[in-house]
């Protein structure tokens, strides 16, 4: 959990630069929604992944962003 709050902190302080807070929220949200369902397909016992698609997300995006530059 402790992991989780400080990856989220550094990714909204290096994003925040290039992409607006509601942008962030509904691609954060968007992704872990279907990362949710696809766990939950793969693994249909399991109730909840956490918080953890949706930082994987963010990494993603700062992937994708980097690549581009």
């Amino acid at each position: 959990m402790f992991l989780n709050a400080i990856t989220m902190t550094y990714l909204d302080i290096y994003i925040d630069h290039y992409i607006k807070a509601w942008h962030l929220f509904i691609i954060s949200f968007i992704g872990g929604i279907i990362t949710n369902f696809i766990f939950s397909y793969i693994y249909p016992e399991m109730t909840s992944v956490g918080g953890s698609p949706a930082i994987f997300v963010l990494l993603g995006l700062i992937c994708i962003m980097y690549s581009r530059l």
